[in-house]
């Protein structure tokens, strides 16, 4: 009788699955040794006990940042993370190599089962640049763009002129005018708030925006989608597809009343014959369809935070806020409406927006990145299909370059009156995967304060404490929720 005859099954299936696990792990630590340093991960679910404890990314990697470096490696699930905390390698890698990071990890499961390749966030290669290119143009157009703006600006005005001595509900009133503004431009619908229409996207809307995409265990680790429990995953797709039919009714009613010589809108201008030969080949209805999807999934919710941060900066610095005052009467007048053009003769209001943009960071660490190859960084390389991350919030208050980060002091953004660059502020990212909605997100930021600091000053309610600079994230970083009374000036 042989040796096997007398050792059962159940012995032998061990003595495999240790050697199996022996293999993965040794190989696990075989393949790091060229990777940046990080937590030892575990076989099949990599660092996600770690992370399971942090409600804030962001923050998480700024702890890890204290043990490993400024360049950290995670293991989520069975897909390599690189993180990068320094700015000068943020700025080297993104302004001189950034094309070998121009890609987004599109093939993780749910990003390659929802986005398809399609639309701006999530897609790369040729298709991407040329869709990209074609919608900087109407995102852009100075005159129309702000002509949106200021009607959705009026509206908010008004309800915050009814508020008297109330709190005023920002973030519903901001997110509301926000998505007014982007619902105008992709397809000229200015909707009243209880319009049924309106109601119903933006209520899409809000159930999209409580779960990140990005975020969902299916993409690092595809096997949990076949266990017993219930996903965000299910819930998620179905708003996509509500989503989806929503966008494909808006471009046929497009179709049934397009007329050439009067483009209304974004999904005009991807309809008007005169573009749409150069475009047709690459671009479809599903691309323009998904890219307005981008738009309003991204646009309101970033802009809104960052206009929350604003109003919370200025209410706790009275100074700063009468001093952006004092320069719109000056410059402006008391009667007139802030426009687009009077920008460049207020340069104490484009330093308190940089500022707010740095010190708030709404998108603390943009959106993530991946190679196609192996890529050498630093003294590290970095394997084919890893995901990286440029922690834009640690570079906007790395202490070796920023004096007293901490501290809210537009100033730092003037140097006697003129304008100061900075080369480690970069809240749009910077490189090919540059945000593509800067300049609409800079003219949205401008108008809705120099407007409203026209007319209102902001400030606690009485006897309410000073808002609090604590913090929550979904698909950005905004302040906890604070009340603020809008004052009319006199």
């Amino acid at each position: 009788m042989s040796y096997l005859d007398t050792v059962d099954a159940y012995t032998i299936c061990i003595g495999i699955l240790i050697i199996v696990l022996i293999l993965i792990i040794c190989g696990n630590g075989w393949m790091n040794r060229s990777l940046p340093p990080g937590p030892w991960a575990l076989p099949l679910i990599g660092n996600v006990p770690q992370l399971l404890g942090s409600k804030n990314f962001h923050l998480k990697c700024l702890e890890l940042r204290q043990i490993y470096g400024d360049v950290l490696h995670l293991k989520v699930g069975g897909v390599d993370v690189i993180v990068i905390l320094d700015y000068k390698l943020i700025q080297d890698t993104l302004k001189n190599e950034g094309e070998k990071f121009a890609f987004r990890p599109n093939w993780l499961h749910v990003l390659n089962k929802v986005y398809r390749k399609k639309g701006i966030t999530w897609n790369h290669g040729a298709n991407f640049e040329r869709l990209k290119n074609f919608t900087k143009c109407p995102l852009s157009q100075a005159t129309g763009v702000e002509n949106r703006i200021l009607d959705e600006l009026q509206s908010l005005s008004n309800i915050m002129d009814l508020s008297r001595d109330k709190p005023v509900p920002l973030q519903k009133v901001l997110s509301k005018a926000v998505t007014g503004i982007i619902c105008g431009i992709t397809f000229g619908a200015r909707y009243d708030e209880k319009e049924p229409d309106f109601l119903y996207l933006t209520g899409l809307l809000e159930k999209f925006h409580k779960q990140s995409i990005f975020q969902l265990s299916e993409n690092f680790m595809p096997w949990v989608r076949f266990l017993p429990f219930q996903s965000a995953l299910k819930d998620f797709l179905d708003v996509e597809n509500k989503l989806r039919t929503f966008m494909k009714k808006r471009i046929q009613d497009h179709k049934d009343t397009f007329n050439e010589g009067d483009i209304r809108d974004f999904i005009d201008h991807y309809l008007n014959p005169n573009k749409k030969d150069r475009i047709e080949s690459c671009v479809s209805d599903d691309d323009i369809s998904r890219t307005i999807i981008d738009l309003l999934y991204i646009g309101p919710d970033v802009l809104t935070s960052a206009i929350l941060w604003a109003i919370l900066y200025l209410v706790r610095s009275p100074g700063v806020q009468k001093k952006i005052q004092n320069e719109l009467k000056e410059v402006v007048g008391t009667d007139s409406v802030a426009k687009i053009s009077h920008r460049a003769k207020l340069p104490f209001m484009r330093a308190t927006i940089k500022e707010i943009l740095r010190i708030a960071s709404p998108v603390p660490m943009g959106y993530p990145h991946t190679v196609t190859e192996n890529v050498k960084l630093a003294e590290y390389t970095i394997p084919k299909n890893t995901i990286v991350f440029f922690h834009l919030q640690a570079a906007h208050n790395d202490h070796t370059y920023w004096k007293r980060p901490q501290e809210f002091r537009p100033d730092r953004f003037l140097d006697d009156g003129e304008e100061i660059k900075h080369d480690c502020f970069f809240p749009f990212s910077v490189g090919p995967r540059a945000c593509i909605g800067e300049d609409l997100a800079q003219n949205v930021m401008f108008l809705f304060l120099s407007n409203l600091l026209q007319k209102f000053t902001f400030k606690s309610p009485e006897g309410a404490s000073v808002p609090s600079t604590e913090s929550v994230y979904t698909n950005s970083l905004r302040p906890v929720e604070f009340d603020v009374v809008a004052i009319p000036n006199e």
